[in-house]
């Protein structure tokens, strides 16, 4: 780990509520609430489109040689890419705790530190001179 990627950890770890409150954060805070309802349909539906989203942003990732960082890239680049990956891969993990109806505090940690790491790296990228543009596949 690099200094850089350290310091935007530090930062992730940090932001607030309303920092990460995001269309997605609050749609899988909704389906928290609906899981806690019963209403497992709802929250099966939101999670099958929610992670193929998830899925196909990573495949186009990594089909274009973005999956892991090059030794090329500057330190804020190779952060930004660990953090994004690990960001996914956190989120990935979440609906995988939610299918598996894994304690309501799992899957909300899980969720909450990708949410927390692709915010991160929003931040990180409207640093000048922004830092990659492999981080355009992500929407970012």
């Amino acid at each position: 780990m690099n200094d850089v990627e350290e310091k935007w950890r530090l930062n992730a770890s940090r932001l607030t509520s309303k920092q990460i409150g995001t269309r997605l954060w609050n749609e899988f805070k909704d389906a928290l609430s609906c899981l806690q309802e019963g209403d497992d349909e709802s929250v099966e539906a939101w999670v099958d489109e929610t992670e193929a989203r998830f899925i196909a942003s990573y495949e186009k990732f990594e089909a274009d040689g973005f999956s892991n960082p090059s030794p090329d890239l500057d330190n804020r680049a190779r952060a930004a890419q660990t953090l994004l990956l690990e960001g996914v891969e956190s989120w990935l993990a979440a609906f995988e705790a939610l299918r598996e109806a894994a304690p309501r505090d799992v899957i909300l940690s899980k969720a909450e530190w990708g949410q927390r790491l692709l915010i991160a790296v929003q931040h990180l990228k409207k640093e000048e001179p922004a830092p990659v543009a492999s981080l355009e596949i992500w929407g970012f």
